[in-house]
């Protein structure tokens, strides 16, 4: 008697936790969050990911978008769309320094952040990284579990 209270509980349990996720949805909207994105992107605009291995849905709807692959620029993590995802299912070393002077031959850079609470200290650093490229944010959107910053140069600024 007592196990099978035990298991009716577990169930119950489940069942709140199935319930909840399904009216919430899935946590994530990478898909427009990625349309979005390459909707404005313009030609040379590059994009950093904090996580990294955030890349993986990103890179996968921005697949699915015709020509947007070609107008942005992977800056952090880097590598060309279309490479294999799993690579960045591993810890990918961040250079501030790196992202700074990548970022600094764009006008523009799309900084998406999902699960960043998670690196603070990174997140922090690609901020600053971007700040001394001289990119400014411009505005914040976010769609559930996905927020996209747009960082770009001042007019007149070099």
């Amino acid at each position: 008697w007592l196990a099978a209270m035990a298991a009716a509980a577990v169930v119950v349990a489940s069942a709140v936790g199935v319930a909840a996720w399904y009216r919430t949805g899935p946590g994530q909207d990478w898909r427009a969050a990625v349309q979005a994105v390459a909707a404005e992107a313009q030609p040379g605009d590059g994009v950093v990911i904090v996580a990294p291995y955030m890349r993986i849905p990103f890179q996968w709807y921005l697949a699915g978008v015709p020509r947007a692959p070609r107008r942005l620029v992977a800056l952090y993590p880097p590598g060309a769309w279309g490479a294999d995802p799993l690579r960045y299912d591993a810890p990918v070393p961040l250079s501030a320094a790196a992202v700074s002077q990548t970022a600094a031959a764009h006008r523009r850079v799309w900084l998406v952040l999902a699960s960043a609470d998670l690196y603070p200290a990174e997140l922090a650093q690609v901020r600053g990284a971007l700040r001394a490229a001289r990119l400014n944010p411009a505005r914040p959107t976010t769609w559930p579990g996905v927020t996209v910053e747009l960082y770009r140069r001042s007019p007149g600024t070099p």
